[in-house]
């Protein structure tokens, strides 16, 4: 075959590839694009909604996980360019032209401010003027935007939770430090449920008598489910505080329970002898599941009955547990 020859078949053949990856890249942009849609619709007071933009995401699956991180990252491919681009048409012929931009600079939000700022002083008196206007438009939408965002990363962090890897560790992680504590409630959990088990330190970290229950059940159910020893330590002195909430106390024994080593299913041993009713009928809950067995224990009987049963629990770990 001659050079000419060649070169022409080469060019046929990558026009014909060409044809046939045109729908393809189509496919995939049309994809990112519903993706991104549906990541907008979090942000949504409407709780329906949002959450309907929820379940459509998890059931996308993993393919969505890219763009999931790249928000909660506050990393937004191409803003620049984009921001860029709406600058441009503030000084359209077209005043209608200059008014959807300046609407769609004003909705991308928080995130645009740090662009404008540059942007700003490259331009002429009269665009710097819009640029400035739109500035304070931003800034006066600012609480109701937060609320927004912080809504939007918790249901991403929910997700991540039920169809996240390995790779959403780190992002998730960084969250527990969240300034908004459904954020940083959501984070934690979703480590719990992927067992990011390099997370142990930071959710220990974490972890404030002062915060609310429901953060810190979480936390300590998640530490429960990397089987981190390390919080040990942390879990009985939460037993021993007398103005803990009960719940927070559930999830000590979940995760006492969890990590399964001497001494930590001593201290559930040492619960079946709570003055509260309540810790007493979930410390049995929790170690029948390893004992299958009951030994005749009663959280509600009184006293003598309940330390015969101790006995033979004492006697079981024992058995069990002692060298």
């Amino acid at each position: 075959m001659s050079i000419q020859g060649y070169i022409i078949k080469n060019v046929v053949l990558s026009y014909f590839v060409f044809l046939l990856a045109s729908p393809l890249l189509s496919q995939e942009k049309d994809s990112k694009d519903g993706v991104k849609s549906l990541i907008e619709e979090l942000k949504l007071t409407d709780y329906d909604k949002a959450q309907k933009a929820k379940l459509l995401l998890i059931a996308k699956g993993e393919i969505v996980i890219p763009q999931l991180l790249d928000i909660l990252a506050d990393y937004y491919p191409g803003l620049e360019e984009r921001i860029e681009e709406l600058v441009s048409k503030l000084s359209d012929e077209e005043w209608a032209e200059r008014d959807t931009a300046t609407q769609r600079i004003i909705a991308i939000g928080a995130v645009a401010k740090p662009h404008l700022d540059v942007v700003i002083k490259k331009v002429s008196p009269e665009i710097a003027w819009r640029i400035k206007s739109i500035l304070i438009a931003i800034q006066e939408n600012a609480v109701e935007e937060e609320v927004q965002i912080n809504g939007r990363n918790t249901l991403i962090c929910e997700i991540l939770g039920e169809i996240g890897n390995k790779s959403c560790g780190n992002p998730l992680i960084k969250k527990l430090q969240d300034k908004d504590v459904n954020v940083r409630t959501a984070s934690a959990e979703a480590i719990g449920k992927l067992k990011i088990t390099d997370a142990d330190a930071s959710l220990i970290k974490a972890f404030d008598v002062k915060k609310n229950w429901r953060e810190k059940s979480v936390i300590i159910w998640s530490l429960g489910r990397l089987k981190a020893k390390s919080a040990t330590l942390l879990v009985k002195k939460i037993l021993e505080d007398v103005n803990e909430n009960l719940e927070v106390k559930d999830k000590c024994l979940f995760f006492l329970t969890s990590v399964n080593t001497p001494d930590s299913i001593k201290l559930v041993l040492e619960q079946l002898n709570s003055e509260i009713s309540y810790i007493r009928a979930k410390a049995l809950k929790y170690i029948t599941a390893i004992t299958n067995d009951s030994f005749g224990y009663d959280p509600n009987s009184i006293t003598e009955e309940r330390t015969k049963a101790l006995q033979k629990f004492e006697t079981w770990w024992k058995k069990q547990y002692s060298q």
